[in-house]
This record gives structure tokens, sequence and C-alpha cells, in this order.
């Protein structure tokens, strides 16, 4: 074996019992999270963004916003907590 001596026994039924797939299960599972943060992380910008035309007085430079940005940061902290 590539990786040293082994008991025979063990890791028959190593074979027999693990379920690989579980692996690939933990990889899905960190895809998800890393799409609802990629998600969250958007709409903080799009926050941010907003905020700093109301607050600083920026020249909003994009096309209007999907929500007023009293319901984003409500839907933000929905999502969030």
């Amino acid at each position: 074996m590539p990786d040293g001596l082994v008991d025979t026994a063990v890791f028959e039924r190593l074979r027999e019992e693990f379920d690989t797939r579980s692996i690939l299960d933990a990889v899905d599972m960190i895809d998800e999270i890393r799409y609802h943060i990629d998600s969250v992380r958007d709409e903080l910008l799009k926050l941010h963004g907003m905020a700093h035309d109301l607050i600083n007085g920026a020249n909003f430079d994009g096309s209007p916003p999907e929500l007023p940005i009293w319901e984003l940061s409500e839907v933000i902290s929905i999502t969030i907590w």
C-alpha cells in the first residue's frame, strides 16, 4: 500500500462501511455557504452605495435600486440572523 502498513481487516471493513459520498456532501454544503456569503456580500455593497449616496450626498451613478434602502436593510438583517 502506498500509505504504509495497515491492518487488512480494518481496511476491508472501512472499504465496506465508509461512503465516500459523505465527502462530496461536505463540499456541497460548503458551496451552499459560499453562495449565501457571496449573496449577502453583494447586498451589503448595494446597501453601502445607497447609504453613501444618502448620507454623503454622493451622486448615484448606477441603475435605480430594486428596493428602497430601508427594505434592503431589512432583507440583509433577516438573511444574516
